[in-house]
């Protein structure tokens, strides 16, 4: 898995290893040891799928605060996705700026949001579904 940090800290595009044959393909979608190389903690609490079935389907801002501020990885497993993401940490030298990024199924990315930071998205194709791990409940 190779790991981009955006604009914001914390805030990761995660591009996958592909492996593929004349069978389809493979990648590795988490990895506890990787994310923890990166300083991310582990995802495997809650695990969500969101199932879009129109062009322009908006969901968010979403995110928790206290004790229950959760990070969150997400991936587009059917159509694409523009997403944003707002630094609501108030000790981040990034607070109250925000970062955007498109990801689609055929590209394969994931996006990793730390704790603290809102973020939601718009469906930019039709019948998109997301895969997002959560670390709190």
């Amino acid at each position: 898995m190779k790991f981009i940090e955006l604009e914001l800290p914390g805030v990761w595009l995660i591009e996958p290893e592909v492996f593929t044959d004349e069978r389809g393909a493979f990648r590795r979608h988490f990895c506890t040891e990787e994310f923890a190389a990166h300083g991310l903690a582990p995802m495997a609490v809650q695990g969500n799928l969101s199932e879009n079935l129109h062009y322009g389907t908006l969901r968010g801002l979403h995110y928790q605060i206290g004790p229950d501020a959760e990070a969150k990885t997400l991936s587009c497993m059917t159509g694409s996705l523009y997403d944003i993401i707002l630094d609501l940490r108030s000790e981040s030298p990034t607070f109250m700026q925000w970062v955007s990024v498109q990801i689609s199924a055929e590209d394969r990315l994931s996006l990793h949001v730390p704790a603290g930071c809102p973020n939601g998205w718009v469906t930019t194709s039709p019948n998109t579904m997301i895969h997002y791990y959560m670390s709190e409940m």
